[in-house]
């Protein structure tokens, strides 16, 4: 059957939440840019269209507008309107038409006098609206009224519309070619902040959000492996079950069997019995080992001494110490404060972890179990270090998973029974070890209080 690939939430979401809020950022980036270029022509437009109107009625230029159209120069009061409009700042060009579509004036000579039809720009202005243009003079978008207009430049294009003085009809149009410096510099600058902030809200949002789902992401993989193990736990549940009543009655007879030959006068037998009765405590143990890893640990509210956690600990491995000539070194002293934990089942940590040491050692090595309070004061820590051959760091990542072991008599429950009890408790357990140059063991408990 094959297996079945985990969806890495973090990744996709990684992939998905970047390219929908880039595309996000720039797209509403792309509409307040247009928005904001939109708006200031249009502003400007209509400033615009407003100095033009008022000088057409100081100037009473009705009269130009309705009249006969002359290649003569425009003199007088109307001459003036008309250099007024063509010295406005940042003009380029000034085209006036009349309703007919034709040039009255323009500030290039040769226009005055032209007709320029399909203008669609200059069709609705004469209906009375302020047409604003933005756009680029080149050659593929050469317009006939671009002729002549010079280099490749950006320009803003206005279509005016002249009104008589009552108001009530347009008697003309003043087309207006400018290339305002400033408000191209006012309208970039406004885009660079616009464009900055929508980066930068964009990846402030991501980062959130990014934040959020690895957060989630990581409990929802750590409730997994809890699932997992309670599942874990539930076989282990009918499995001691099952074997504490199929089991421990047969072993208990072996055990009384071997007992009552242990006193042979033949080494022989002796030595057989002495191995049979080893090896029904070892079964034993892990019939007992089941049962405590299926039972509820407690609820922290009691405390020990680690100090007598330590000596009630030492007092069932003395005989293999001994055996193994094994060197001790202790350091506990009597002054520790209590920690938080229940005494018995604390032992059964420190029989965990010395058990593992010893047997990861072979004769005449060298046992270290020292305890102290942590630099801030508000633990005990218990080091359980030892010269064993050592944990590579695979292996070492997958110690405490539930029935993982490297043992070949191991059940693989231990370790993961010694972390369930010590985090019951509000503390913490950690292995550190190299190949070849042993392993240490932590515990952390929390003061009594």
């Amino acid at each position: 059957m094959p297996t079945q690939k985990v969806f890495n939430l973090t990744r996709w979401f990684s992939i998905v939440a970047f390219l929908s809020i880039a595309a996000t950022s720039a797209v509403t980036a792309f509409a307040l840019s247009r928005f904001l270029t939109d708006r200031m022509l249009e502003r400007d437009g209509e400033l615009t269209r407003e100095f033009i109107q008022s000088v057409a009625r100081i100037q009473d230029a009705e009269a130009v507008f309705l009249g006969p159209t002359t290649a003569e120069p425009v003199k007088g009061d109307i001459g003036e309107f008309f250099l007024h409009i063509a010295s406005m700042p940042d003009v380029l060009r000034a085209n006036i038409y009349n309703t007919q579509n034709r040039v009255i004036w323009s500030s290039d000579e040769q226009l005055t006098g032209r007709v320029f039809l399909n203008n669609p720009e200059l069709e609705e202005a004469l209906q009375g609206e302020l047409v604003v243009h933005f756009g680029l003079v080149g050659e593929d978008d050469l317009k006939p009224e671009h002729v002549e207009m010079g280099q490749v430049l950006y320009f803003v294009e206005n279509y005016i519309p002249v009104h008589d003085r009552a108001n009530r009809k347009v008697i003309g149009v003043v087309e207006i070619y400018r290339v305002p410096a400033r408000l191209f510099e006012t309208i970039r600058d406004g885009h660079k902040l616009i464009w900055l902030s929508a980066m930068f809200g964009g990846a402030v949002l991501f980062l959130t959000l990014f934040w959020l789902v690895r957060r989630s992401d990581n409990l929802i993989r750590s409730q997994n492996l809890r699932l997992v193990e309670s599942e874990k736990m539930a076989v282990a549940v009918e499995m001691a079950s099952a074997v504490a009543h199929s089991i421990r009655n047969p072993l208990a007879s072996i055990r009384t069997s071997a007992e009552l030959h242990a006193d042979s006068p033949q080494p022989e037998i002796k030595e057989a019995m002495d191995d049979i009765t080893s090896e029904v405590d070892r079964v034993e143990g892990l019939v007992r080992d089941l049962l405590t890893y299926s039972r509820p640990v407690g609820d922290g509210s009691t405390r020990a001494s680690m100090r007598e956690v330590v000596m009630k600990t030492l007092e069932g491995f003395s005989r293999e110490m001994d055996r193994k000539r094994i060197k001790l070194r202790l350091e506990v002293p009597d002054d520790l404060p209590p920690v938080q934990g229940d005494s018995a089942l604390l032992v059964q940590v420190g029989n965990s972890l010395v058990a593992n040491a010893l047997e990861a050692m072979e004769e005449e090595g060298h046992l270290t179990i020292r305890a102290h309070p942590s630099e801030d004061r508000r633990l005990v820590e218990l080091d359980i270090i030892d010269t064993g051959r050592g944990i590579g760091e695979k292996e070492l990542q997958s110690v405490f998973r539930p029935f993982f072991t490297t043992k070949a008599k191991g059940l693989g429950v231990g370790l993961t029974l010694a972390r369930k009890i010590v985090e019951r408790f509000g503390g913490e357990i950690s292995l550190a070890s190299e190949p070849g140059k042993g392993t240490m063991a932590t515990v952390k408990l929390p003061h009594a209080t």
